[in-house]
């Protein structure tokens, strides 16, 4: 039998938010691809043709096909631009702005999948003909996806715009990510090849959901209601309720209590203007390689099962810092975000993995 390890790690991320203990989520990387509707296939693959799926995507039902296609522009052309099943409504074609710079496709629309009013029209040439598009030519607006026991355990509704916070070499703050709920989604936010790059992020990565007013998080409101390329969040189509700029606030907030966030930070650092410690800034490159974070114990070692982390967090690196600790503990299988391992790294902090356990 085979195992989902993704399915397993959603199951476990939304059950840690659903508790109140961390609101990650995984990414996913969205390279060129094209949706087209059965009529479209047909005229650019042969009458009767049907996609040849090759591998399923996270999102349930979605595949990625065998059949490519070439994008032209009014001054340039992709090649080998994947096409991915099932047929829609409507064909579209989503591109990085950096494609649209080869395209010749001047200020390209970011927009969310299926809003093409007044988008730019684009040549699709396949191996038994071509489909002149009128529009459909749209970089894609950064998503989250999540299933309704996900949204309710993250504490997020449909079309809300939120923020994420990415840590690591390049870090930084996403905002007007747009979330999509319900039976066709499953937890993952997706980025263009661009936006990730920028981020130094890869698929599988993990990002934190930043709630609103937490520090380095403007309050929801402003340009954050908004949807690219859409006047507003509410009364848009697909809503299941809920305001634009709503403040968001995670399920289990009692946990996440300002008191709780406080400890997190030293006392010299709550003022806003002081330093930061040494000790927390990012390792050089000597240092990663000099001062390994993750090890692996088969020893017999006396842990409180309640130290033994499923998720391993900056915070939890912070924690153990604080409290003078020289090493934390995990499952075998725990997952450990990359800014936990940064700062661990810089904390001299050793995360053991307790390899008898499962």
């Amino acid at each position: 039998m085979k195992i989902d390890k993704s399915e397993i790690r959603r199951t476990v991320l939304t059950e840690l938010a659903r508790q109140g203990l961390s609101r990650f989520v995984p990414v996913g990387i969205s390279a060129r691809h094209v949706h087209l509707t059965e009529a479209d296939i047909e005229a650019l693959f042969g009458k009767g043709y049907k996609l040849n799926p090759i591998r399923p995507l996270s999102q349930p039902g979605q595949f990625a096909a065998r059949e490519q296609v070439t994008v032209i522009g009014p001054r340039g052309r992709l090649e080998h631009v994947r096409v991915l099943g099932p047929a829609r409504k409507e064909s579209q074609v989503e591109i990085s702005i950096s494609d649209s710079f080869v395209l010749g496709a001047k200020n390209c629309p970011v927009r969310l999948s299926g809003d093409l009013e007044g988008t730019m029209g684009v040549k699709l040439l396949g191996p038994e003909g071509q489909v002149e598009l009128k529009k459909g030519l749209i970089v894609a607006a950064r998503h989250l996806h999540m299933n309704e026991e996900q949204a309710k355990a993250f504490g997020i509704h449909d079309r809300q715009v939120i923020a994420v916070k990415v840590t690591g070499d390049r870090p930084c703050l996403l905002e007007n990510v747009i979330c999509r709920t319900g039976s066709g989604h499953e937890l993952e936010l997706h980025l263009d090849t661009d936006e990730a790059n920028a981020c130094a992020l890869g698929s599988g990565d993990l990002v934190e959901i930043v709630p609103s007013g937490e520090a380095g998080c403007a309050p929801c409101g402003g340009q954050r209601d908004r949807i690219p390329g859409q006047a507003s969040v509410q009364g848009q189509a697909g809503g299941t309720g809920g305001q634009a700029g709503e403040t968001w606030k995670p399920a289990g907030a009692q946990a996440l209590a300002p008191a709780r966030l406080e400890r997190n930070i030293a006392p010299s650092m709550r003022e806003g203007n002081a330093p930061i410690p040494e000790v927390w800034r990012e390792p050089t490159p000597a240092q990663k390689y000099e001062f390994r974070p993750v090890e692996c114990t088969r020893q017999v070692v006396e842990v409180p099962e309640e130290e033994i982390l499923e998720l391993v967090t900056e915070r939890d690196i912070n924690d153990a810092y604080r409290d003078n600790k020289t090493q934390i503990y995990c499952e075998k299988k725990a997952l450990i975000t990359p800014s936990a391992k940064d700062r661990a790294v810089a904390a001299g902090i050793k995360i053991i993995r307790m390899k008898g356990r499962d």
